[in-house]
Order: structure tokens, then C-alpha cells, then sequence
């Protein structure tokens, strides 16, 4: 059985790799996609929690303005792969629908 076995999963792929640190900060950077900063690895992800993730998944049109991302109840780090690190979340939502999904799969990718 996989790791995604039972998921509910949507890609959260995060490629550290393409830009410097948008700051002094050098655990986030500028994303190429939408231009918004982004963890540089699993501790600045964790660190920016709830509050990234509602700015993320509203920019990329997952998640509609009047929702937000209110929690992460699992954050575990998956063993294995040859790139990145991969994590499982789950997260709540202040409204869950059923067009948000609440288990997780995301790799950070590591910076060249």
C-alpha cells in the first residue's frame, strides 16, 4: 500500500529551486508561478501554517475568498523519493466543502 493509499490528494509542489530567498529570511522564496513567497523547506512551511496556505490555495483559485485554511492537524514528513522532501497535511477549513480536500501530499523541492 502507498503512501497516498485512502488520500484524498491534491499536489502541493513547492520548487525552491528557481529563485534566491525573497528575503533575509533564507527558509522562503519567490515562487515562479504566482510570484508569492513561498517555504524553502518543511520547517518554514510549518512555521507559516494556516496563514500560507489560505494565501496560496486563494491565489491559485483553490480556495474562494470568504474560506479559509484555519489548521494543519497532521504534518508528517515521508521518507524516501529522490528529490525533495515530501510531507502529508491535513488541514481544516473555516468551511469545508467538498471541492476542498483536507489530505495533502507536498514535496519542497530542494534549491540548485
Amino acid at each position: 500500500m502507498g503512501i497516498d493509499a485512502g488520500l484524498d490528494a491534491i499536489d502541493l509542489v513547492i520548487d525552491a529551486s528557481m529563485r534566491p530567498p525573497s528575503s533575509a529570511d533564507d527558509h522562503w522564496v519567490t515562487g515562479d508561478h504566482f510570484g508569492l513567497p513561498i517555504p524553502a523547506d518543511p520547517a518554514a512551511l510549518h512555521a507559516g501554517g494556516a496563514a500560507f496556505l489560505t494565501r496560496a490555495f486563494r491565489v491559485a483559485g483553490a480556495l474562494t475568498a470568504g474560506n479559509a485554511v484555519t489548521g494543519i492537524s497532521r504534518f508528517q514528513e515521508v521518507p524516501g523519493g529522490s528529490t525533495g522532501r515530501k510531507l502529508l497535511l491535513r488541514v481544516e477549513y473555516d468551511k469545508p466543502v467538498a471541492s476542498t480536500h483536507t489530505d495533502l501530499f507536498c514535496e519542497v523541492l530542494p534549491r540548485l
